[in-house]
């Protein structure tokens, strides 16, 4: 059931959902949901996790893997994320933790580190 609605000159139809809210204000919610940034609820609870920061990227690959015996919650792992932008911010950490994360920049995360990481590949071999 439509009803319009004239104000100043200005017509709107509103369609009745049935929810008692206006066509209108169902849709741009459904939207707002939808274009709404994850979080991470939590996150900022990491300091016991923080002895992970010293792991080697692929042990901390381990660690965090949705496989590992003790599974860490995305928002650990995202606390683990912020912790390593905040310090060391190596590359391969970074990368290892946005992709347990499954977003594709650290800073769908934090907005902590600078525009850049620490590339810690050897270019030789230390013997």
């Amino acid at each position: 059931m439509a009803k319009t609605i004239e104000d100043k000159g200005v017509k709107v139809e509103i369609t009745d959902t049935g929810s008692g809210k206006p066509e209108a204000l169902v849709e741009a919610e459904a939207r707002s949901a939808e274009d709404a940034p994850r979080q991470w609820p939590g996150s900022d609870e990491v300091l016991p996790l923080e002895p992970m920061l010293r792991l080697s990227a692929e042990d901390l690959e381990a660690a965090v893997s949705e496989k590992a015996e003790n599974l860490l919650t995305e928002s650990q792992v995202a606390g683990i994320l912020i912790l390593e932008r905040s310090g060391p911010n190596r590359t391969d950490h970074v990368k290892v933790l946005c992709k347990r994360l499954k977003v594709k920049s650290p800073y769908e995360v934090t907005k902590a580190g600078p525009a850049y990481t620490k590339d810690t590949t050897p270019v030789t071999e230390i013997k």
